[in-house]
């Protein structure tokens, strides 16, 4: 089975990046697919997999700029042949702050639960 990993930026060890860490542990023949992509500053469990970077990579410096163009970047992504395709989605909540913050790039709000 072909499996794909799709995380929206390995720039550094958080704990999404822990989340990849671990489906790469039950996925070890998975590629990981990712709009930015710094191998300097993600763990060798990560940099000893096949990572495909998006055409924005090499502005990653200023990725949070580029979100306008993170959807376009994200389908361009051929992930044809793939049996498997696992989105690993970041949210955060802000109750004090008067709803929810979404911090995925391209996903539709889905109330509390997702």
């Amino acid at each position: 089975m072909r499996a794909a990993i799709i995380h929206y930026w390995l720039l550094n060890m958080r704990g999404g990046e822990k989340v990849v860490e671990a489906l790469l542990g039950l996925l070890p023949d998975a590629d990981v697919f990712t709009l930015f992509y710094d191998p300097e500053r993600v763990s060798a469990a990560i940099r000893g997999r096949k990572v495909t970077a998006s055409f924005l990579n090499p502005l990653r410096r200023s990725y949070r700029s580029l979100l306008p163009l993170m959807p376009m970047a994200l389908e361009s992504f051929d992930l044809r042949g793939y049996d498997l395709i696992v989105r690993e989605r970041v949210e955060a909540r802000a109750d004090g702050a008067g709803g929810e913050l979404l911090a995925a790039v391209g996903l539709q709000h889905g109330g509390a639960g997702g």
